[in-house]
């Protein structure tokens, strides 16, 4: 009876937990999806603020990203997309950026830390802001954490919740609930001096191996500036694609492969 009078409100816990967390997930994603339908409500200035977005064979998914960034509430906005794809992709890349007035730059080595260091290299605004192709920004994120870095942050990122697909919960529960102000996974804002002060993205740390080179970003924040210098904004909601939970299924090791793409996987070129 003892066991019965503790698993029941544990279960009742973890079913609330769960409820709450779909209803939160799709709060989000109603935020965020008016960035894709309307204009901004408003607009700030500030300094130039680069966007950078490392991309391979991304066209499915950079019209979107693209256009929550062309109605954001914060301007001036440079948008440089560092693209590793091959000829056919690259062609629709470039299109696709000159179609939303983005920079294009071609990065022929795959090797993401590479791409988003060069994206950097060219940016001519500062701070810069990193984002993966396949996110969605909400109207006021780049807003938000630039905000954050004009009052003493020294980097600054948002939620990232994947709000669709079978992990959709867990997905809110791990990108917003709990998570860790050092997971500067995607949405990263930083100056651009910290950047190059801490030598950008380690380009040694290989994704194809297993390495996290945005986590390791955040890791040497810390080290430089502090754990202090940090600061994780709840309320600045970007999303993420379902995706990354599609490579379980279909290769044995990560290591082989180079990035999934609606069910294909992408080898790694040796």
């Amino acid at each position: 009876m003892k066991f019965r009078g503790v698993a029941v409100p544990f279960t009742l816990a973890v079913a609330t937990g769960v409820t709450t967390a779909y209803f939160t997930s799709k709060l989000i994603a109603r935020k965020v999806s008016r960035a894709l339908t309307e204009p901004p409500p408003y607009k700030v200035s500030g300094p130039p603020v680069s966007v950078v977005i490392p991309a391979l064979e991304e066209e499915d998914y950079l019209p979107a990203l693209l256009t929550s960034i062309a109605n954001q509430t914060y301007e001036p906005i440079e948008v440089l997309v560092a693209d590793s794809s091959s000829d056919l992709h690259r062609e629709q890349t470039e299109a696709i950026c000159s179609s939303f007035g983005a920079k294009y730059i071609n990065v022929p080595i795959l090797n993401i830390s590479l791409a988003r260091n060069e994206g950097a290299r060219q940016a001519l605004g500062d701070p810069l802001v990193f984002v993966d192709s396949d996110c969605i920004l909400a109207h006021d994120y780049i807003e938000q954490v630039v905000y954050a870095l004009q009052h003493g942050y020294t980097l600054a990122h948002g939620v990232d919740p994947n709000i669709d697909g079978l992990f959709g919960a867990a997905s809110v529960i791990g990108g917003v609930w709990f998570k860790p102000v050092t997971h500067t996974s995607r949405g990263v804002a930083i100056w651009r001096d910290a950047f190059w002060g801490i030598g950008g993205y380690d380009e040694a740390c290989d994704p194809t191996e297993g390495g996290r080179e945005d986590l390791r970003l955040g890791a040497m924040v810390k080290e430089r500036y502090g754990l202090g210098s940090m600061i994780l904004l709840p309320g600045a909601c970007l999303v993420t694609s379902p995706r990354r939970g599609q490579r379980f299924p279909l290769i044995k090791s990560w290591e082989r492969a180079r990035g999934v793409r609606n069910g294909r996987v992408i080898e790694i070129e040796r």
